[in-house]
């Protein structure tokens, strides 16, 4: 059972029409939360703090902090808060 889905169709491809970053929570609410854009990186985060087990938490960090940095880097439209 899926709690909550992230979606982003850029091009209208649902029955709503929605082509910005969304987020479904059918427990929560029907229809689309919006979200803005969404770093992997967030997804992943959110899955461990939920008791996802990286096969390293070392390297995990590593890479989270480095994706991070280059994604800062590249961002034209901003990276949001720290």
């Amino acid at each position: 059972m899926n709690l909550c889905e992230y979606h982003w169709h850029p091009i209208s491809i649902s029955a709503w029409h929605e082509v910005r970053p969304h987020l479904h929570c059918p427990a929560v609410a029907k229809g689309h939360i919006p979200t803005g854009r969404v770093v992997i990186e967030d997804v992943l985060n959110l899955a461990v703090q939920h008791g996802a087990k990286p096969n390293n938490m070392t390297r995990w960090k590593e890479l989270d902090k480095l994706n991070r940095e280059k994604f800062a880097r590249g961002a034209t439209w901003g990276v949001g808060p720290s």
